[in-house]
């Protein structure tokens, strides 16, 4: 390279720079309109293969997949990023790889693949909450703020330098759909604000401190379990939290019978007395279903028993007096 060309010559234009862009659900989706909106150079997308879902076990596309479609990107979905996988990578030549929620940890080869390295968008302010559901986890702990954190990939599960943090507030009563939305777009936003000054070189990352690290667990179906001996207020925030999936339930004895049953829209009543109600007790009062817990108590509005429809819960008692006095489990 000639004295003139490295001293003198103009830097790329960060639009122009080839990126990868490496994503699954709709906080991701989200990212990607949001570059595509600004007309940087996204040569493919890496989202996770379609998977069936619903009742009908209907095969569908992530939501990236989909955004990518629209725009006519190519879309490629391992099941394994190994050394064949690389290959199919470097005929589109990235640059940069960005991710937004893919779902796996890099390997060394990948991390090291691009010459602008593996940039990382996460939904939390790092160090807190590394992992896979960092959103459903501040609500679960009835976090007051949480934010998104922009940051350089490494070998560890969300350990990677930081280049910026965006912090929001969480309304007490906001749910899972309602803050990832508001997460989503602050992503986007600190991400096309940021990229040009990462891409130049301008930014240096921070190093996390891990000694305030805290690590979010895969949510499961099991997880929607309520005990009755937590306050109304924790089982408020796991309604939040696993709206709509994969929701929160209860089991209720029927006679001989335990039956699963779903909230599907509760109240959080922290003004209910209910000194006279055992936890998981349910009555009524002023015409309205309650369930005592150890503090506090919840409002049924909408439950559906295991195997039968979504019922009103007062549609619901018509059929099933017996619910009222019975003391869930």
């Amino acid at each position: 390279m000639s004295f003139f060309h490295k001293f003198f010559s103009k830097p790329k234009d960060p639009k122009k720079i080839h990126i990868v862009f490496f994503g699954t659900p709709e906080f991701a989706a989200i990212v990607l309109e949001a570059l595509l909106k600004e007309s940087y150079t996204i040569r493919a997308v890496v989202t996770q293969p379609d998977k069936a879902a619903g009742r009908k076990r209907i095969v569908v596309p992530s939501p990236v997949k989909e955004v990518a479609l629209r725009s006519s990107i190519p879309v490629l979905q391992p099941t394994k990023i190994g050394k064949d996988f690389l290959q199919v990578l470097s005929k589109y030549q990235p640059e940069l790889i960005l991710v937004a929620a893919y779902g796996k940890i890099f390997p060394a080869p990948l991390l090291d693949f691009p010459k602008h390295g593996c940039v990382n968008v996460h939904a939390s302010l790092l160090p807190l909450y590394r992992g896979a559901s960092p959103i459903q986890n501040a609500i679960l702990n009835g976090e007051k703020m949480t934010g998104v954190s922009l940051m350089q990939l490494n070998k560890g599960l969300d350990t990677g330098p930081i280049y910026a943090k965006q912090i929001i507030s969480l309304e007490d009563n906001e749910l899972f759909p309602e803050v990832l939305d508001r997460l989503a777009h602050t992503a986007a936003t600190l991400t096309i604000n940021m990229l040009p000054t990462i891409l130049k070189g301008d930014l240096m990352p921070i190093p996390q401190n891990d000694e305030e690290a805290t690590v979010c667990q895969l949510i499961e179906k099991e997880d929607g379990r309520i005990y009755w001996n937590e306050t109304a207020r924790e089982v408020f925030n796991k309604y939040r939290a696993f709206f709509p999936w994969p929701g929160i339930y209860t089991h209720w004895k029927r006679g001989a019978n335990i039956l699963r049953i779903k909230l599907i829209r509760i109240q959080l009543r922290e003004d209910v007395q209910v000194k006279e109600h055992a936890m998981g007790q349910v009555f009524l009062q002023e015409s309205n279903v309650f369930v005592s817990t150890s503090l506090g108590c919840i409002e049924l509005l909408e439950v559906q028993l295991e195997g039968k429809s979504v019922l009103n819960v007062h549609d619901f008692i018509r059929g099933s007096d017996e619910f009222i006095g019975s003391v869930l489990q």
